[in-house]
C-alpha cells in the first residue's frame, strides 16, 4: 500500500519578519534559507520558496516592495513569480547596502570589546567579518587585536607560541576572559559577601564592679550575707534530711514541738566578728529570719515596728 500521508512541517526557527531595514537583509535571507532547507520535503519548488519569503516581508518599505512584486507576478498569464535565484537578486538590488562590504569593514575597524565578554565580542566580530567578506587569517587577526581588551591581548602575547589562525585566537581569548571573570567574582565575594565564619563571642562578665566605685563596707556585707546564706542552706538541708530539730538540733521532732528553750548561741555566734554597722545588722536579721516559720516572721516584724522607739 502506498503511503499518501503528507510530510509534517517542522515549525522551528521561523524567520524574523523583514521590514526593509537594510542591515537586516542578510539575516532575513539566511533565516528563510535555513527554514526551507529544514522543511525541504514541503518547500520543494521555487514557487513555494518565493511565496514563503514574501509572507515574511511585513511593514516598512518591504511591504510596499512586496505588493509591487506580487502585482507584477499575477499580471502575467499564467502568474509567474520567477525562480528563487531571480527573486533574491531583485531583493538584494532593492534593499542591500550600496557598499555593504565597505560598511562592514568600517564597522569592524571600530568594533571594541569594552565591557562585553570576549564571547559577545567574537560573535559581533564574526558577523561583520562575514559581511566584509574577509577570509584571510592575517587580516582577521589584525582587526581582532585592535578591538580586544588590553588585558586579554597581553595574556595571549605571553604565550610561548602565538596563534596564527583566527579560530585559535577566539579560543585563547575566550579561555583567558572566562578565567579573569571567575577571579573577579571570587574577589568580589571575598570583599563584599557575607562572612562564612561566625566571630567568636567576646566574654563579658555579668557584673564588673570596680573597687574604686564600690563601698568597702558594702563589699564586706555582701561577703557576710553570701557566707550566711550558704551555711544556713547546708544546715537546713541536713536537718530536714535527718529529721533534726532546728532549735535543739536533736533527731525526732520539729522546732515548734521542741521543749528545750530556744538556743540563740549557735545563730548569734557566727556574728561575733562582724562589725555592727547598719548594713551588717540587716544581714544578721535576715539570716535569723530565714529559719523561722512565716507566721513567726510576721510577728517579729510587727514587734520591731511597734517597738521602733526603743
Amino acid at each position: 500500500m502506498v503511503d499518501t500521508t503528507s510530510p509534517k512541517e517542522i515549525r522551528i526557527g521561523l524567520p524574523t519578519p523583514f521590514d526593509g531595514t537594510r542591515e537586516n537583509l542578510i539575516s532575513f535571507i539566511n533565516e528563510c534559507a535555513l527554514y526551507c532547507d529544514l522543511n525541504a520535503a514541503i518547500y520543494d519548488t521555487d514557487l513555494k520558496k518565493v511565496i514563503f519569503m514574501l509572507s515574511y516581508m511585513k511593514g516598512g518599505t518591504a511591504q510596499a516592495w512586496k505588493e509591487s512584486f506580487i502585482t507584477a507576478a499575477i499580471a502575467k498569464v499564467p502568474a509567474d513569480y520567477g525562480t528563487i535565484k531571480d527573486f533574491l537578486k531583485e531583493l538584494r538590488t532593492a534593499f542591500d547596502l550600496a557598499d555593504s562590504e565597505g560598511e562592514a569593514r568600517a564597522k569592524i575597524r571600530k568594533l571594541r570589546q569594552g565591557k562585553d565578554s570576549v564571547d559577545e565580542y567574537i560573535s559581533q566580530f564574526r558577523v561583520l567579518a562575514g559581511k566584509a567578506k574577509i577570509t584571510d587569517d592575517k587580516n582577521l587577526i589584525e582587526y581582532f587585536m585592535e578591538g580586544i581588551n588590553q588585558g586579554i591581548l597581553t595574556k595571549i602575547f605571553a604565550l610561548e607560541t602565538l596563534p596564527t589562525k583566527i579560530e585559535d585566537w577566539y579560543i585563547k581569548a575566550s579561555k583567558f576572559d572566562a578565567a579573569y571573570r571567575r577571579l573577579q567574582e571570587i574577589n568580589e565575594r571575598k570583599k563584599g559577601g557575607p562572612s562564612t565564619t561566625t566571630p567568636k563571642r567576646q566574654f563579658t562578665p555579668r557584673y564588673t564592679p570596680t573597687t574604686s566605685s564600690k563601698d568597702p563596707n558594702a563589699m564586706e556585707v555582701d561577703r557576710i550575707i553570701t557566707t550566711i546564706d550558704r551555711l544556713t542552706t547546708e544546715q537546713r538541708e541536713k536537718h530536714i534530711r535527718e529529721n533534726r530539730c532546728f532549735n535543739c538540733h536533736r533527731v525526732g521532732h520539729r522546732a515548734d514541738k521542741c521543749r528545750v528553750p530556744k538556743q540563740d548561741n549557735n545563730d548569734t555566734g557566727k556574728f561575733n566578728n562582724v562589725p555592727k554597722t547598719p548594713s551588717a545588722t540587716k544581714a544578721m536579721i535576715r539570716s535569723l529570719l530565714t529559719e523561722m516559720k512565716e507566721e513567726d516572721k510576721k510577728q517579729v516584724l510587727e514587734d520591731l515596728i511597734t517597738d521602733a522607739d526603743f
